[in-house]
């Protein structure tokens, strides 16, 4: 008996995802450096009052272009981020469709021929990480090699092909078990119906939990690889019965223990398969949540970017006014700043015509004065020999007065010794100083002609 083999649902575009979020992690870098190159040039403002037009104007322009390229950007990660939660939401719900569409199938024909042993490798998913340097968050793929011991076991081992198990084989033990009912009764073998039952059990129960859910809840699972079981040759199986009843049955219980054996192993692997599909699920659950919070930090911080371009603009408008206003204070002062310059130009014009005029006439005057001064100097010079001639007329005056002094002193000491000696001389006594009186007058005459010379000498020297 030939069942039908489910096919295994289509994974989510990993790398359409992966370029997504890597371009809105780039927009959302490029979006903080426009902030910070404008927040910058506002900074660059403080000292405002020392700018130029030109330099105004350009300052300008740059803010304008600068917050223009931001508009634009802020519409290309709006769109981008539709369309990654656009993207995340088709594949997640495909996923939940194909899930449901593959519990429903498995519900509906319980009976399949072949066992699956599935490949499982691990979800690839995203994390939502911080931007350094305050550029807000972005996605980034989850790398495949620290995942969990059991994730990672299943992504690199294939595992084995499960033991033929077939409904053509139940009938045959069947058939044997009702026409051979006395050799049987001879035989010790375990309880052989429980293991039957949970065999068609284990192949009925494709749960929504089970492996055909767990193959359409993984969003980034592996392909799954299909082992077909190889059928049971009946027709030997009826030779050995018609030949050995015996011996058939022998083969039964030896298939019956591997059946047993079977089932332990494949409820084994049911569980495990269900509780790795329980944690997939919950990581898919996990990252469509990250992915949800990213969205709404996302939308956060665009609304707050929005408030920020906002206010910039009425601060640029503002300084726009200002800057304005200053610019034609500063046009109104440059045409009286013009005025005076013309002013002054005119001030020096004079100034220099009067230098000129000064330069010319101090040549003149020092001509004359180039004149004067050798006249001055050849008086100089004659008054200086003359005066020569005077200091030497004065030394001799000056001995002759001392050498007249000390006569007089003399004549008075004689006089003096006379007068004590002849008393009786004192009429000729008076006749002397009546010479003496003279020569005092004669004597006095003589300094004041001295005088008069050094004065003349001093005068000179002056002149």
């Amino acid at each position: 008996m030939e069942g039908d083999e489910s096919e295994p649902p289509s994974l989510p575009d990993d790398n359409h995802l992966s370029e997504l979020s890597d371009r809105v992690a780039e927009n959302v870098v490029v979006f903080q450096q426009y902030i910070d190159e404008i927040i910058e040039a506002i900074d660059q403002d403080e000292n405002f009052f020392d700018m130029t037009a030109d330099s105004y104007n350009k300052k300008k322009s740059s803010i304008k272009s600068h917050i223009r390229e931001l508009s634009q950007l802020h519409n290309s990660l709006a769109d981008e981020c539709g369309d990654l939660i656009e993207s995340v939401s088709k594949s997640c719900q495909s996923v939940i469709q194909k899930q449901h569409l593959q519990s429903s199938d498995s519900s509906s024909s319980p009976q399949v021929t072949q066992t699956l042993a599935p490949k499982f490798s691990r979800a690839t998913g995203f994390d939502v990480l911080w931007q350094p340097g305050g550029g807000g968050f972005y996605l980034s793929k989850v790398e495949s090699s620290s995942h969990s011991g059991s994730e990672t076991s299943m992504s690199s081992v294939n595992k084995p092909a499960v033991p033929p198990v077939s409904d053509d084989a139940l009938k045959v033990e069947e058939t044997k078990d009702s026409g051979s009912d006395g050799s049987m009764s001879s035989v010790n073998k375990p309880p052989d119906p429980p293991a039957n039952d949970d065999a068609l059990k284990v192949k009925q129960s494709k749960d929504p939990g089970g492996v055909g859910s767990d193959s359409g809840s993984e969003s980034s699972m592996s392909s799954v690889n299909k082992p077909l079981v190889p059928p049971v040759n009946d027709d030997a199986l009826k030779e050995k019965e018609t030949k050995d009843p015996e011996e058939s049955n022998g083969v039964l219980l030896e298939k019956i223990f591997n059946l047993e054996e079977e089932v332990a192993s494949l409820k084994q692997k049911l569980q495990t398969v269900t509780d790795e599909n329980g944690e997939l699920k919950q990581e898919i659950e996990e990252n469509i949540r990250d992915i949800g919070a990213y969205m709404s930090a996302s939308k956060r911080e665009i609304r707050a970017m929005e408030i920020e371009l906002q206010a910039s603009k009425l601060f640029a408008e503002t300084i726009d006014g200002h800057m304005t206003r200053l610019l034609a204070e500063k046009i109104d002062n440059q045409s009286k700043y013009d005025a005076e310059i013309t002013e002054m130009k005119t001030k020096m014009t004079q100034y220099v015509n009067e230098i000129s005029r000064l330069k010319s006439t101090h040549q003149k005057k020092e001509k004359i004065w180039n004149g004067i001064t050798d006249k001055l100097k050849d008086e100089i010079k004659e008054t200086s020999e003359l005066l020569a001639k005077v200091s030497g007329d004065m030394e001799a005056l000056i001995i002759d007065k001392s050498d007249q002094n000390n006569l007089i002193h003399k004549l008075k000491t004689e006089l003096l010794s006379v007068k004590f000696e002849n008393a009786g001389l004192v009429p000729s006594f008076e006749n002397v100083q009546k010479i003496t009186d003279e020569l005092k007058l004669k004597v006095l005459e003589l300094e004041r002609e001295v005088d008069k010379e050094m004065k003349a000498m001093s005068e000179r020297e002056r002149e």
